[in-house]
């Protein structure tokens, strides 16, 4: 059975899904220990959400055991029970995009480290940690809120007076954004640049796995200050996208977020949202947040507005679906 030959090459505990019909387990090929590779018992298919291998249960037979298409295929029809072999897909492209160097290049992706310079907020005397202080107090960000996320600053270098946001998952560094005192400089945020093999800000989500595990729901907000609004329940996409990889991430938590997805991005990307819900509504309770126009977006409305209106708006959003308000007016 396929169970069977995966215990027996993988190094990985095999976890099921709620149906049975898909395993998932850590992946062989870039290492990740976070169960993201999944295999589809009933298609016979395989995907990586993390380095993105992606094939039939041959490929990945042929990976791990460093064989031929044609050995591996031999293998499977030894272990497949009442499995269907699998369509084979076109052989010569399979064969370059997972046996080639390239690719195990790019499964080294990292992510890209702090500054030097990066000092942690919490406890710090030095004017510029304290100026942060006070400028994230008017953004509604509490201590407990700056030290749970790692909040730091630059006193010096190319991000010098800027608050640093490290974006982790499960205790990982992942990505991080810097974020000028005020309102003066040019740039408002400035990414760290994208080197060659390295994470981008279309890769991550801010607080996905604390929403997740603590509230099997999240609200999906614009900015990381957006996303706080709402408490530990906020996540952030850095913007008004949902790219793929980001959606990955959400359907790598899909099981944890029982609860449903909350689409609350700023008032002047409700196209964006509606076409996110669209998108999600696939796989998730999708409900639309509406932020009075004047407020703009979620953090906004928080400066001027108690907690308890912030859920409020959370208890009157709009469930997304085929006879919604939201997808009337927007598709």
């Amino acid at each position: 059975m396929v169970e069977d030959w995966v215990a027996e090459n993988i190094d990985s505990e095999i976890k099921y899904t709620g149906s049975g019909q898909e395993i998932h387990v850590n992946c062989p090929v870039c290492g990740d220990s976070r169960y993201r590779l999944y295999i589809n018992l009933n298609k016979g298919l395989v995907h990586c959400h993390n380095c993105k291998f992606s094939g039939s249960i041959v490929h990945l037979i042929q990976w791990v055991e460093g064989t031929s298409y044609t050995k591996a295929m031999m293998k499977f029809s030894t272990i497949k029970g009442n499995l269907s072999m699998p369509d084979k897909v076109d052989e010569s492209i399979e064969h370059q995009l997972f046996l080639s160097g390239d690719l195990r290049k790019g499964l080294t992706k990292r992510a890209i480290p702090l500054p030097d310079e990066y000092r942690k907020i919490s406890g710090s005397n030095n004017i510029v940690a304290v100026r942060a202080r006070k400028y994230l107090k008017k953004r509604m960000i509490t201590s407990s809120m700056i030290e749970q996320y790692d909040m730091g600053f630059c006193a010096s270098g190319e991000y010098a007076n800027r608050i640093i946001l490290p974006i982790k998952e499960e205790g990982e560094l992942r990505f991080w954004v810097a974020r000028a005192i005020g309102n003066t400089a040019r740039l408002k945020e400035k990414s760290p640049s994208n080197e060659e093999y390295q994470i981008s800000k279309s890769e991550v989500i801010f607080n996905i796995d604390r929403a997740a595990s603590q509230y099997h729901a999240a609200v999906i907000s614009e900015g990381i200050f957006d996303a706080l609004a709402w408490g530990g329940i906020g996540v952030s996409l850095l913007g008004k996208e949902l790219y793929d990889e980001q959606m990955n991430i959400l359907l790598d938590y899909r099981e944890l977020l029982s609860d449903g997805l909350y689409i609350a991005i700023d008032w002047d990307a409700r196209q964006q949202a509606t076409e996110m819900a669209e998108k999600l509504s696939s796989y998730f309770d999708v409900k639309i947040v509406n932020i009075p126009k004047k407020y703009d977006d979620p953090n906004k409305f928080r400066q001027t507005h108690r907690y308890k209106d912030m859920l409020k708006l959370l208890e009157e959003a709009e469930p997304y679906g085929e006879f919604s308000s939201v997808r009337r007016r927007f598709t």
